[in-house]
């Protein structure tokens, strides 16, 4: 079944081109005079013509200076720049652009006022109005108040059910902006979006676990070789793209992974954790190195490793806090304190799980740090 409205007197269709009760399109509207009869309107006896979108007589025109469209015209979206003189019944103003009117000040600066046409950033008649005008254009517009303030009005200078006199003159007017989609095309939109997602996640499926796992074991092996040789600042680089290759987002994570899964990755993770927190600490970056063990603590907090490393992050962030001492800078006793007391808290931690630590590392550590103290009379009696 067609529901498509056809006009009563024409039978033409299209979209929204019937938009009233009386389903005539608009142009049998204004030939039947349905809404609006300009024989029994004063202003059209004056020269004015109905431009109204319903043929209803809410917007009336008349051209005062003819425009030159030199080939382009005003659309819905150009930026654009008028004078204008707003009146009221009673023919005073009481709104403007213009400095001088009539050679009184009528309160405005001669500035261009500036708007988007067709966005409803003015009254719904200004819009209709400017989108007739060709540039340099001066004509005059009344608008009813439907297509004005309504029944509201505009305190305190319109009253409400206020017909307006605009004199608007189009100075200039720029490119369309692109247009705000509407709720309809944004729903078409994401429908068509998640379309192509599908089509291109069925095309090229996502890399498997073991996948993405083989891949990363490769990038950490080749880390690997870097520490061996001393290279901490490409194996740390090796050990962030082996990071990369097992990253999941938020949702991936929660939905996609299964439990199973989780453990294996959380598992590789471990060793790659504290291989970087290695290469870290040989470059002196504490903060990053810290953190890399941090994570692995929370993963699995019974691997010495991991507090063991941690011990030597803080003990180098003591060292430089006493070197500043050394070198006559200001320093912060209590932040040395503070490094103190988490590096010998780690260091206990590690050697309360001494299996798989060197034992030989371990008591190098606990001289450092007795070194440390000595170093600073406060630190050394603690």
């Amino acid at each position: 079944m067609d529901d498509t409205v056809h006009c009563v007197n024409c039978g033409g269709w299209g979209l929204d081109l019937v938009t009233n009760i009386e389903k005539l399109c608009l142009h049998c509207a204004r030939e039947t005079k349905a809404f609006f009869d300009p024989a029994t309107s004063s202003f059209c006896a004056d020269g004015y013509v109905d431009i109204s979108p319903k043929a209803d007589g809410g917007v009336l025109k008349k051209i005062i200076k003819e425009g030159d469209s030199n080939g382009k015209f005003i659309e819905e979206g150009c930026p654009t720049f008028i004078q204008y003189i707003g009146r009221l019944d009673d023919g005073s103003i009481f709104d403007t652009t213009r400095d001088v009117v009539d050679g009184k000040h009528a309160g405005g600066t001669d500035d261009a006022f500036e708007f988007h046409v067709g966005r409803g950033k003015v009254i719904l008649g200004l819009d209709v109005a400017l989108l007739t005008m060709n540039l340099g254009e001066v004509a005059r517009f009344i608008i009813k108040p439907e297509y004005g303030y309504g029944v509201l009005g505009l305190a305190p200078k319109v009253e409400p059910n206020e017909t307006l006199d605009y004199e608007i003159e189009l100075v200039s007017f720029g490119k369309p902006l692109p247009k705000f989609p509407s709720q309809a095309e944004l729903a078409e939109s994401r429908k068509r979006q998640a379309e192509e997602d599908r089509k291109m996640l069925e095309d090229n499926p996502p890399a498997t676990v073991d996948e993405r796992l083989h891949s990363s074991n490769e990038q950490k092996e080749e880390g690997n070789v870097l520490v061996k040789k001393g290279d901490y600042e490409g194996a740390q680089k090796c050990y962030d793209t082996a990071f990369v290759h097992i990253f999941y987002g938020k949702d991936e994570w929660e939905v996609l992974v299964s439990a199973e899964d989780k453990i294996r990755i959380n598992n590789h993770k471990v060793p790659l954790y504290l291989n970087r927190a290695l290469c870290k600490i040989k470059l002196n970056k504490w903060a990053d190195a810290e953190w890399d063990c941090d994570k692995a603590i929370e993963i699995n907090n019974t691997l010495p490793k991991a507090h063991f490393r941690r011990s030597l992050v803080f003990l180098g962030k003591l060292n430089d806090e006493l070197a500043k001492e050394d070198r006559k800078e200001f320093w912060v006793i209590d932040k040395a304190t503070k490094f103190l007391v988490e590096a010998e808290t780690s260091l206990q931690r590690a050697v309360a799980l001494t299996e798989g630590v060197d034992d030989a590392q371990i008591v190098k550590t606990q001289i450092d740090l007795k070194r440390a103290k000595v170093r600073c009379p406060r630190l050394h009696s603690m």
